[in-house]
């Protein structure tokens, strides 16, 4: 969910809620959690006065890059298990699963 929001993809709870498939319900359950830890900010839509954006905090922010390059280390780490052409084999397999999913 903060990667939806350090990218762009969505700054709404409706948008965040459609887009990682749970209920408004859920999603505001979740945003009141992260908004209590301090990760997120909810502010006014300027564009609609009923309406509201969410923002990363600063402390958001920072536990999303340290979650990402958390991840990143112990994906270079399973790979340092593979030859370069295993992990060519590997990547090549995984994008086509990707893809297959996608539809």
């Amino acid at each position: 969910m903060l990667g939806s929001l350090i990218l762009g993809e969505c700054d709404s709870p409706g948008e965040l809620s459609s887009r990682l498939e749970v209920s408004t319900g859920a999603m505001t359950n979740r945003l009141d959690r992260l908004e209590e830890a301090g990760l997120i900010r909810r502010v006014r839509d300027p564009d609609d006065r009923r309406g509201v954006k969410i923002e990363l905090t600063d402390a958001g922010k920072r536990v999303w890059t340290d979650s990402t390059s958390a991840q990143a280390r112990k994906e270079a780490l399973v790979a340092s298990a593979l030859t370069k052409r295993e992990q060519t084999q590997l990547n090549s397999l995984l994008r086509k699963l990707m893809l297959e999913l996608e539809r």
